[in-house]
């Protein structure tokens, strides 16, 4: 009798991955065929949610993920953090929390997955060949990175971003990724993590930048630092990230701006503008940034 609990506790340790492959075919054609101008509709979406309650949710818990995992799973697991992401990234504000009200009751085993998709993304990249594979490092650290984005950065509360701001880890992690990113000279997972310090889509500011600002031993003269290094190491990659590069650029631009509230970078970005300027004194401003630290 014992035997067979162990063989069951054992069971239900196992993705069923067979039907993980099937279910990867069928809502891939569900994009495919879909005749609206983005990939999510709500079928995608309602699939997407099914599919993660009947496939992943029950054996995430009891299943080690810190080892090595399968590609149909990595690839059926992102694919719908992917949709989920999209889900709460369109212009329906009744669509959004609706689709943030059945993210949230799954958001435990979610939490899970993108600390297991972040974890992995870290590891030995591949060769530039296979960097369009649906899990690269670089593409599952980019669902890390839209799902924590659209569900943290919102201008009214919703219960996923009440959910999300109260697993404190999830902002160490954006914060980690964002100073990682700017120490990477190689720019190994790309420069994405820009989104975090964007302004909402309200235009108020993001509240990451204090949380980076107290991991930086320099303060804001660190967090800086870190910004323009960030740029400088975008500029030099074969294929600039401009979307990266944008939101570097225009955190410095909202931050010299004059105003009653003061910014908390200004005087940081003002003191290296000015070095850099008396430094090379020739140079267009991309230049500047090119040639410093």
């Amino acid at each position: 009798m014992a035997a067979t609990l162990d063989a069951t506790a054992d069971s239900l340790r196992e993705f069923p991955i067979a039907q993980i492959k099937r279910e990867t075919e069928y809502i891939t054609e569900l994009v495919i065929s879909a005749k609206h101008g983005s990939t999510i509709t709500p079928a995608i979406f309602a699939r997407a949610i099914k599919g993660w309650r009947k496939f992943v949710l029950p054996y995430t818990h009891y299943f080690d993920l810190s080892g090595a995992l399968c590609d149909p799973l990595l690839h059926y697991v992102s694919l719908l953090l992917k949709f989920m992401a999209s889900a709460l990234n369109i212009n329906d504000p009744q669509q959004v929390a609706s689709a943030s009200s059945q993210i949230a009751n799954v958001w435990p085993s979610i939490w899970i997955w993108l600390r297991t998709l972040h974890s992995h993304s870290q590891r030995s990249h591949p060769d530039p060949n296979q960097e369009e594979s649906h899990i690269s490092p670089k593409n599952l650290y980019n669902v890390v990175v839209v799902l924590l984005y659209w569900s943290h950065h919102v201008d009214l509360p919703t219960q996923l971003s009440i959910l999300v701001k109260a697993t404190q880890e999830t902002m160490d992690m954006m914060v980690s990724m964002w100073i990682e990113e700017g120490r990477d000279i190689a720019g190994t997972n790309g420069f994405q993590a820009p989104f975090f310090t964007s302004p909402l889509s309200s235009g108020a500011p993001s509240n990451t930048l204090p949380y980076i600002m107290d991991r930086c031993d320099d303060g804001a003269d660190g967090v800086v630092k870190i910004l323009f290094c960030r740029i400088k190491c975008n500029v030099k990659q074969a294929k600039t990230d401009w979307t990266g590069l944008q939101n570097d650029l225009q955190l410095i631009q909202d931050h010299l701006k004059t105003c009653d509230d003061p910014q908390i970078l200004r005087q940081a970005v003002l003191s290296h503008c000015r070095d850099c300027l008396l430094k090379h004194r020739q140079r267009p401003t991309l230049q500047l940034i090119y040639h410093t630290h």
